[in-house]
């Protein structure tokens, strides 16, 4: 037996009509151009079928009809998903028209035809579209009737491709962007080098040999940075052990040019310092 399946054309005629009056399209179809349009529509259905039952031409069949009845009353939402580019205006037609055949209340045995058919929704949609656009593709090549159609779909699936990569890049931009902030965040909410070294002393006289004894013990600055240096001075309580250990550090923190410089003291008649240089 053989299947007339003609609403989807129909449709997809109606569809056209319909994005020329919103001017997706400056162009309109003439008699000859309608009848290739629904050959193709025709085609594209066969061809979708023919993929999801590749192996009984009957169910392939039945699949045609089911899906093309679906076409046979335009459903209102379907008919307003008009996108940016008349491509986009068909996909999201041919996905609204399909989405009926997803509801699990219509065939009255708790499972959708979509699932009946053996496709999810999408797949199905994404299908059509492909075959529908293949079929004007032929008929619109070498000047065919169908190329001012099969032109603009052509230019619109270039639009969109090229529309996809500008948002994934603004996406990544974003990303990095934000990485880059939190970076930024984190190195203003780092601690900042103290210098914990008490003031100069004005009395303090004497040691000039342990002092130098001590400047030269540290490596010089100039042969690289980041080298931190840590000595110990030993002393009986009282002799100044201290307050040596605050003169070399401070003088340590001017002359070499550190980024920090620590004293530190302990119960034990011993005096640590360090420098950090730049």
């Amino acid at each position: 037996m053989v299947f007339v399946v003609d609403d989807f054309a129909s449709w997809l005629l109606g569809l056209l009509a319909d994005a020329g009056r919103r001017r997706l399209i400056i162009w309109a179809l003439g008699t000859d151009q309608e009848r290739t349009l629904r050959r193709a529509a025709v085609d594209a259905i066969r061809r979708t079928a023919t993929e999801l039952s590749p192996t009984d031409a009957e169910q392939a069949a039945d699949i045609e009809v089911v899906v093309d009845q679906v076409f046979g009353s335009p459903l209102p939402q379907a008919k307003l998903a008009m996108g940016e580019t008349l491509l986009e205006t068909i996909q999201a037609g041919i996905a609204g028209q399909l989405a009926p055949l997803g509801d699990t209340s219509l065939t009255g045995i708790g499972r959708s035809s979509a699932e009946l058919l053996g496709v999810p929704i999408t797949a199905l949609a994404e299908m059509l579209t492909r075959s529908l656009l293949r079929e004007v593709a032929i008929r619109g090549a070498s000047g065919g009737s169908l190329a001012p159609l099969a032109n603009q779909l052509s230019h619109d699936e270039t639009h969109v491709l090229g529309r996809r990569i500008e948002d994934k890049v603004d996406r990544r931009v974003d990303e990095v962007l934000g990485v880059l902030a939190r970076l930024e965040n984190v190195m203003l909410a780092s601690p900042a080098a103290v210098r914990t070294l008490p003031a100069d002393l004005a009395s303090f006289t004497g040691r000039r040999a342990d002092l130098e004894r001590l400047m030269r013990a540290l490596p010089d600055p100039a042969d690289g940075g980041g080298v931190v240096r840590i000595d110990a001075i030993d002393g009986m309580t009282g002799v100044g052990v201290a307050a040596l250990s605050d003169d070399t550090g401070d003088g340590l923190a001017h002359v070499a040019g550190a980024d920090d410089a620590h004293a530190c003291h302990d119960d034990a008649p011993e005096v640590e310092f360090d420098c950090r240089y730049n």
